[in-house]
């Protein structure tokens, strides 16, 4: 940051007279080059400082001096003004004039023009922002400021009674996961069809839960597995797994929070946000709030707005991103609109990812943290009851997992059976049958493979006739079928050797059914083939 002299260089020599006197000194400087320099060496004393912050500042532009202080020393100038005021454009004779060392309009000018605090651009991360800063050699020579400026979120946010339609927390994030791990298993190469994954899925969280395993290694390109990763993380405790998604959620810069906003549709035109950054100061705010207690989301998001508005947009900038309203479709623009954009991303940080990966129960109004939050914070043990129950594989080959069974053997019976939706609460469903078995086999996964798993992750007794079945398939296949088929019936076996060998109607045909009947592969075509033939013929059923 410039120093003392460096600012004041650039100021009126009636101000610099002006700030003098505010802090007891005497220039005598014939110029305002030399009188720059000649205040600049006795604010470097602490006891002028000291007698100008006496004189000059009130409470409000004491606030302002140590937010600065607390910022480091300088501050993006669009939320600073926006909290504390701007500063009026006053050139030499306004400044004769109006003397705004002695009335300023604001904070702000009371700082500024009692010279404590410079303007000027400096070089971020992103390009050249403007700051007001304190100068260099100034900031030292201030006394500290004091340890909290503006009150903490649990002394701001309204405590809530229990609201009697809270929906607490768990880890069923991680059963999800393994959802989403042995779809992709079973069909490598494709995204997993919400309506295959649906009645298995307890949270709304397939799209986070793609992002979080990308993230954390377990899948690659093109929706595949990386199996030694995707083992070792399916093999591992329940708590070791929530922990990984949720240290994964934490870190991600894939998992853009704010475009997953609901009411929200951002739009890709140039602009940045920093979801890192955003999450990680929503979640020290949310450190100062007792695990246990409820408290209504509409207090905590008015206290983010009121003390730190602008946790996702350090240079205050509210008019450069290109975000709409889901429903009307207007562009959201200016802090008049943080209710709608940055209360909203609040909001679905709480009620979203934090509920999900066990860190917050809510309801409709309110949420209150849970036991886990502070181990997620580095304030506490992470612990999680991890108790796996075995799998029961009934008569007709319904294998039946409770919820707590080892999540390696959960994929496992995912792999090999037919996905049915639960009877049961906190159980999965998979039905082995003979086309679920040749999917398996797809996978590298034998008669053998299957037989030892049920053996190993069944409570006995286990019955023995579908081992016996399964290892039958394994010797002979599938040695049944069933099928829903169209069948065409003829007069006489010279129509139906006629109709096989006409290139009109043979392709359209399947297997022969005996001597006058064949199955139908296109009714369609086979009918358009009929008729160019001259034939037409009756139907006697109306599901085509």
């Amino acid at each position: 940051m410039p120093d003392l002299e460096h600012i004041y260089l650039d100021l009126d020599l009636a101000l610099l007279h002006a700030i003098a006197a505010q802090a007891g000194v005497q220039l005598a400087a014939p110029n305002a080059r030399a009188a720059a320099a000649e205040l600049a060496a006795a604010l470097r004393q602490s006891e002028s400082v000291e007698i100008l912050l006496a004189r000059a500042l009130s409470d409000e532009a004491r606030l302002a001096l140590h937010t600065l202080q607390q910022a480091g020393g300088q501050f993006a100038v669009a939320p600073f003004v926006r909290r504390f005021g701007d500063l009026r454009p006053l050139g030499s004779a306004a400044l004769a004039r109006e003397h705004p060392w002695d009335a300023p309009g604001n904070a702000t000018e009371a700082l500024y023009f009692n010279g404590l605090i410079g303007r000027g651009f400096m070089e971020t991360d992103t390009g050249p922002q403007e700051f007001f800063f304190i100068p260099s050699d100034l900031l030292p020579n201030l006394p500290p400021a004091p340890s909290q400026l503006v009150p903490s979120a649990a002394a701001t946010a309204t405590p809530s009674a229990e609201p009697v339609d809270a929906s607490l927390a768990t880890s069923a994030l991680v059963d999800d996961s393994v959802t989403v791990l042995a779809a992709i298993q079973r069909q490598p190469g494709q995204a997993p069809a919400p309506e295959t994954v649906a009645s298995h899925l307890r949270l709304p969280s397939l799209n986070f839960l793609l992002t979080l395993l990308d993230d954390l290694g377990l899948t690659i390109a093109e929706f595949r597995l990386n199996r030694d990763r995707a083992r070792a993380y399916l093999q591992g405790a329940r708590g070791e797994q929530l922990r990984a998604l949720a240290d994964a959620w934490r870190d991600s810069r894939t998992c853009n929070d704010l475009w997953c906003v609901p009411t929200l549709r951002p739009q890709p035109a140039g602009w940045a946000n920093d979801p890192v950054a955003a999450r990680a100061h929503i979640l020290r705010l949310c450190a100062d709030l007792p695990p246990g207690q409820w408290r209504t989301l509409d207090s905590f998001i008015a206290f983010v707005r009121e003390h730190h508005p602008d946790f996702q947009r350090p240079a205050g900038d509210y008019d450069s991103w290109y975000i709409r309203d889901a429903v009307s479709g207007d562009y959201l623009h200016g802090f008049e609109h943080w209710a709608q954009v940055d209360g909203a991303l609040v909001s679905y940080l709480i009620t979203g990812p934090m509920h999900w990966l066990g860190l917050a129960d809510i309801s409709p109004e309110a949420f209150r943290l849970t036991a886990l939050f502070p181990a997620f914070m580095g304030q506490a043990e992470w612990r999680i009851l991890d108790k796996p129950k075995p799998l029961t594989l009934h008569p007709d080959g319904l294998l039946v997992v409770p919820r707590s069974a080892n999540r390696y053997d959960r994929f496992q019976a995912a792999r090999i059976g037919e996905w049915l939706a639960p009877k049961e609460k906190d159980t999965y469903a998979y039905l082995i049958t003979g086309g679920s078995l040749q999917a398996a086999l797809a996978q590298g996964i034998t008669a053998r493979h299957i037989v030892a798993f049920l053996r190993r992750a069944c409570a006995a007794p286990m019955p023995q006739m579908v081992v016996e079945a399964v290892e039958r398939w394994g010797r002979n296949g599938v040695e049944v079928r069933a099928a829903a088929t169209l069948v065409l019936r003829v007069k006489d076996r010279p129509l139906l050797d006629f109709l096989r060998h006409s290139s009109k109607t043979g392709p359209h045909l399947g297997e022969s059914l005996g001597d006058l009947a064949v199955e139908v592969k296109n009714w369609e075509k086979l009918q358009d083939g009929l008729m160019e033939l001259g034939m037409v013929a009756e139907v006697k059923t109306a599901n085509l």
